[in-house]
């Protein structure tokens, strides 16, 4: 599994459902959580590939299931991808505040290595502000308990929507970009640049270690991926006067930094 297959795969499967079922097909393959499992694949591949033990990585490669549940200050989350720390046990523990077990404790998972992935398929204007809310919060609840936690989001957007119009005669077809995709484009990058690259355990605990932005086009035949600002501008997805970087969110130094802080923390 590497990114371009991952992408090919989402952008088959999301287009034969339009075949096969129309906009209803479509909808109901996005709440299936099938196209988004083939990011938690790439995750989970990637992570053996750099030198995590397959053994360690929760859910196990090709299962969904088997989610690690850690408990931030608030309430409990199920994380879509784990890596379990080595040389140290779960304890369990009672959170008095909540009036909960914590069957793995404190000391155990803040040694954690996790990562999110979500994704916006439908269009990139929708559910802006509830997406960023639910993320932001995310990260406070699990940093506030577990300062030194090391997070990582992944997150699919897509550029271009499918035009429901034609998706309801079960044909595929992709808007033109409209003229908000590049203010959409803007606020995405400056939202997920704020909450990015958090390196000191005792503050920032809204920040993820490492925000990964896939910014796609799915309606080529290939699906592209954009990891700069110079792309964006080359395939007129955006203006020349577009001043937002993604360097810091691209795909290629995500999981390079997120292991970087992990290391620095307990293996040094």
């Amino acid at each position: 599994m590497d990114i371009d297959k991952a992408l090919l795969t989402i952008k088959t499967i999301l287009e034969k459902s339009i075949i096969d079922g129309g906009t209803v097909g479509k909808r109901n393959l996005i709440r299936s959580s099938a196209p988004i499992n083939q990011l938690h694949e790439l995750v989970k591949s990637d992570l053996i590939k750099i030198g995590f033990k397959r053994e360690l990585i929760k859910p196990n490669l090709g299962n969904s299931s088997g989610e690690v549940a850690i408990y931030g200050f608030l309430k409990k989350k199920n994380q879509d991808i784990v890596v379990l720390p080595e040389g140290i046990y779960p304890k369990e523990e009672k959170l008095k505040e909540l009036n909960v077990t914590d069957p793995l404790g404190e000391e155990y998972s803040k040694r954690l290595l996790s990562i999110n992935v979500r994704s916006q398929l439908s269009s990139v204007a929708k559910n802006f502000d509830t997406i960023f809310e639910r993320t932001f919060a995310e990260s406070f609840n699990l940093h506030l308990r577990l300062n030194s936690i090391v997070l990582g989001e992944m997150f699919l957007l897509t550029i271009r929507e499918f035009d429901d119009s034609y998706s309801d005669q079960n044909i595929v077809r992709y808007r033109e970009l409209g003229g908000r995709v590049e203010n959409q484009l803007e606020k995405y990058i400056k939202f997920f640049s704020l909450i990015n690259n958090r390196r000191d355990s005792s503050q920032d605990f809204h920040k993820y270690e490492r925000v990964c932005l896939l910014i796609v086009d799915f309606s080529s035949t290939t699906p592209k991926l954009y990891q700069s600002k110079e792309e964006l501008i080359k395939d007129g997805i955006v203006s020349k006067n577009f001043n937002c970087d993604l360097e810091s969110l691209n795909y290629n130094n995500f999981y390079n930094q997120l292991t970087s802080v992990y290391n620095s923390r307990f293996k040094s």
